[in-house]
């Protein structure tokens, strides 16, 4: 069995397009994703999917990333919160706010896959 095969992703962004081109591309390399269009009962989402890593868009209706990965960072300080966007100044400051990585749209998937793999060591 792949290592990745029993890792958990979950996908948060506002485009469903980004979403699912997310999903299709982790789930050819054997990682389980559950999908979000917001921040909302992120953490609910966490628990009850035994999330491994978070790909956190920012900019998004009803609730952002940038206070999602607060409350991320609250509950479980040690979880891997991938955040992208497509503006730079925002992704910078999710560094600060304890974005494990940072990658801005649009995505290179086999780098975005590459960091997941990374810090589910």
């Amino acid at each position: 069995m792949n290592q990745q095969q029993s890792k958990t992703v979950l996908v948060v962004d506002d485009e469903l397009s980004v979403r699912r081109l997310i999903r299709q591309y982790l789930e050819m390399t054997n990682y389980a994703v559950v999908e979000a269009k917001d921040g909302m009962n992120i953490l609910r989402k966490i628990v009850d999917n035994h999330v491994d890593v978070v790909i956190l868009d920012i900019l998004m209706d009803n609730k952002e990333g940038m206070e999602s990965i607060i409350e991320i960072r609250d509950q479980y300080p040690d979880l891997p919160v991938i955040m992208i966007s497509s503006d730079p100044n925002y992704l910078s400051l999710s560094e600060t706010l304890g974005a494990t990585a940072i990658f801005c749209k649009p995505l290179n998937l086999p780098e975005l896959e590459a960091a997941i793999r990374k810090y589910l060591r």
